[in-house]
């Protein structure tokens, strides 16, 4: 074996990767270590500096790479005899900081919602804790033995997905993703629309009540800043934003506040998503509002295959003046100069992967198509009867099954999301219209403190583990985060 202890540090590496890490040149840096690990490659240096950019340049498959390979030559380090506290405290470092960098990586998996690699992420992290743990007690610091695995494991959920895989869930101290309802009242009464089984008070998200949202929300902006461990004179910083989604029922537009709500949790460092009927873009002063707003994405809902369909779906709806309002919007964001800040999307339904299906709301969207920067074709979910789109162009009410698919968990959107009602009003589930799931109220605890209070844990390791008896509206549910 590789003598190890010599491969620790090697000080004119450490003086040109510093500088060039001073400049936040990544790139450059991590060349430099891919250069040094072909002549050595259990250079540990070399191996940690690689990774350290990998995180820094935002590659999540080569993060995955180099802490795979990292932790092997850590693993085999633990067979050194002759390694030194100094170099044991080094080891302890860039076990820590592999912690750090996996579960701070998952943020980003769970906004667009992969479980598999995020799995693949917390067992790289686990490993390295308990390495961490390892070293910490060769080198005689027995309290943070004990604290950092405690620490990390505590927030691990075990389960077993529908392939009977062992998986593994980091459950992070704040939500990646909120949900948020500017009003439950809608200028439009679409025939399929879940809104048609809502019994709660119709209401508008109040000041007082966004405040509490946005405050007591941690997730709205994560920083993660990360020592180089072979020079401490430089620390380099990752924001990874929150995202907001305003929508859950209603048109969000309706609510006179929801550009200040808007610009508010932009300036608090989330990203923000909006989904819109478009009926109000009809307006000159919504458009110019919305786009001075500048949310990140603004999502807009049609359905059909033709525009008598779209009137017949979305009942008090004008297909002509949709075009028209969308066409206007599309030209006053180019001249405000936010093509590349303004995301337009158009959300539809299609009841399934026929090619048929998809040409005729492709052919039909194609007058809107140049308006906008990307369609998005929503599958109708597994829980709801497929006899959805009639050949005819007509829609009829979501209709859940009583029975489906078994999956495992059962839905991941709870995993990693909340949803806040107009009133203040938390639930797990953006299906949840009646808010039969209740895990408390922002008015009496902060978003936070909801997370991770008992209601919200119980729930997610029911999802975890399929064992739902006491949610009855998730047992008749397949699920929307599963696919």
């Amino acid at each position: 074996m590789q003598n190890r202890e010599a491969t620790f540090q090697n000080d004119a590496f450490t003086k040109a990767v510093s500088t060039l890490l001073k400049d936040s040149q990544y790139a450059k840096a991590r060349d430099l270590a891919l250069n040094l690990l072909k002549t050595n490659p259990t250079h540990i240096q070399a191996l940690y500096t690689q990774l350290y950019c990998d995180y820094f340049l935002h590659e999540l498959e080569k993060i995955i790479n180099s802490s795979s390979t990292l932790l092997g030559y850590l693993n085999d380090t633990l067979q050194t005899p002759s390694l030194n506290k100094e170099h044991l405290l080094i080891c302890v470092k860039i076990s820590q900081q592999i912690v750090e960098i996996t579960s701070k990586s998952s943020i980003t998996l769970q906004i667009i919602n992969n479980a598999e690699i995020q799995h693949v992420l917390v067992k790289l992290g686990f490993l390295a804790a308990k390495l961490a743990t390892v070293f910490n007690k060769m080198a005689g610091n027995i309290s943070a033995a004990n604290s950092i695995e405690s620490d990390f494991i505590a927030r691990i959920f075990s389960y077993k997905n529908e392939s009977s895989d062992d998986c593994l869930y980091y459950r992070h101290n704040s939500p990646a993703i909120i949900q948020v309802e500017p009003t439950n009242s809608c200028n439009l009464q679409c025939v399929m629309c879940t809104r048609n089984e809502m019994v709660r008070e119709e209401g508008l998200l109040a000041e007082e009540v966004f405040e509490k949202i946005i405050s007591s929300w941690s997730g709205i902006k994560d920083i993660s800043t990360l020592p180089y461990i072979y020079d401490v004179t430089i620390e380099n910083t990752i924001i990874t934003p929150g995202l907001i989604k305003f929508y859950f029922l209603g048109e969000p537009l309706l609510n006179k506040n929801i550009y200040q709500y808007i610009n508010h949790a932009k300036a608090r460092g989330a990203e923000v998503g909006i989904q819109t009927n478009a009926v109000l873009l009809s307006d000159p002063n919504v458009r110019k509002k919305l786009l001075m707003a500048a949310p990140n994405i603004i999502g807009i809902s049609l359905d059909g295959i033709s525009p008598e369909s779209f009137e017949a779906i979305r009942i008090g709806s004008s297909w002509s003046k949709t075009v028209k309002a969308l066409e206007a919007f599309h030209k006053e964001r180019e001249e405000e100069g936010l093509a590349k800040k303004v995301l337009l999307n158009i959300s539809t339904i299609f009841p399934d992967d026929s090619l048929e299906s998809r040409n005729k709301i492709i052919n039909f969207l194609q007058e809107v198509k140049p308006y906008v920067d990307q369609l998005s074709m929503i599958k109708l979910g597994r829980s709801y009867d497929q006899d959805f789109f009639t050949k005819d162009g007509t829609m009829q009410t979501y209709k859940k099954l009583q029975e489906g698919e078994t999956l495992t968990p059962k839905c991941q959107e709870p995993l990693y999301k909340l949803n806040i009602l107009w009133d203040g009003t938390i639930t797990p589930c953006c299906a949840d219209i009646n808010s039969n799931i209740p895990l408390g109220n922002i008015k009496n605890n902060g978003l936070d403190a909801v997370w991770n209070s008992p209601e919200t844990t119980d729930h997610i390791k029911a999802l975890l583990h399929n064992n739902l008896e006491k949610y009855q509206e998730c047992i008749t549910c397949v699920g929307s985060g599963a696919d």
